[in-house]
């Protein structure tokens, strides 16, 4: 058994099905009235049967204590960066729009997604649409193609500074991570220039 992972496949299916639960509950009562009757019962046999039906495909890989908790918190202190960077692009995305010459240069730029796991690249998929002017058309083995609008939105994309934001919350080191960000950099650089 390595840290507080389970030991045996009855125990990973166990803390799948227990997490899913969890998780699931927890949405419900944040959605509802955590104090009233009604939605606690409710949202406890909506998670019973949300957890039954899809702890298998919840989890790829048994929920461990620890590493949860910490992606979580590591999760809540990306919330902020996030929410600023999506009114970032906001605020320039309607300078774009309102702006009588209307400049906008849309481009398809590739985004290295090499070694993420499939949490991760949803995670990473969603902050970059969440943000305006920018949307993941499509997901081709490694790589992300992403619309951007605007010249500001794909040089935002080429910093990799979202890219390494996610990478974060799932412990990935920032050398590792800042060496994609530069050669993603180079080559979306390129193969935009080319689109």
């Amino acid at each position: 058994m390595r840290g507080s992972e389970p030991s045996s496949p009855a125990d990973s299916a166990i803390a799948r099905l227990l997490a899913t639960f969890v998780v699931s509950y927890a949405f419900y009562l944040a959605l509802g009235d955590p104090t009233d009757p009604f939605d606690l019962v409710t949202g406890a046999l909506t998670a019973g049967v949300v957890a039954v039906a899809f702890a298998g495909v919840a989890f790829r890989e048994s929920p461990a204590a620890g590493r949860t908790a910490g992606r979580l918190v590591r999760g809540a202190a990306f919330l902020p960066g996030l929410l600023w960077e999506i009114l970032k692009a906001n605020v320039s995305l309607a300078a774009v729009v309102l702006d009588p010459r209307l400049p906008v240069e849309p481009a398809v730029v590739r985004v290295d997604v090499t070694g993420r796991s499939d949490v991760e690249r949803t995670v990473l998929a969603s902050a970059i649409t969440l943000t305006p002017g920018t949307v993941v058309l499509d997901v081709r083995d490694d790589e992300f193609r992403v619309h951007a609008l605007t010249a500001a939105s794909r040089e935002s994309l080429r910093g990799g500074r979202l890219q390494r934001s996610v990478a974060g919350i799932f412990g990935r080191g920032a050398d590792r991570t800042a060496e994609r960000a530069r050669s993603e950099s180079n080559r979306d650089r390129d193969r935009g220039d080319r689109g």
